[in-house]
């Protein structure tokens, strides 16, 4: 098991929750999936990068966890629009 997906004991802090991670491929928004994740949260992923993205929703899924990912551009006019949209959809599908 990854020490990232398994550095403290889980207590479903946030079991039945929902989230949206931006910046969840790398650095600090990926420390926060993964501990969102651990704790039970149902986790969907923002990021530019897609191959890093995937990688860390396969790895939060592999661990028991429930998360998407999504690739988007927030830096783009009109980018939250779309990540609001695509949230929803993704977040119904899960279930």
């Amino acid at each position: 098991m990854s020490s990232a997906m398994s550095s403290l004991a889980p207590i479903g802090l946030f079991r039945g929750e929902h989230a949206l991670i931006t910046g969840a491929a790398s650095s600090i928004g990926r420390a926060i999936a993964m501990a969102l994740a651990r704790e039970g949260a149902t986790v969907v992923l923002a990021d530019v990068d897609r191959v890093r993205n995937e990688a860390v929703s396969t790895m939060i899924r592999d661990h028991g966890g429930k998360a998407t990912a999504l690739t988007i551009d927030l830096s783009r006019p009109g980018a939250e629009a779309d990540l609001l949209a695509a949230c929803a959809g993704q977040t119904i599908d899960m279930f």
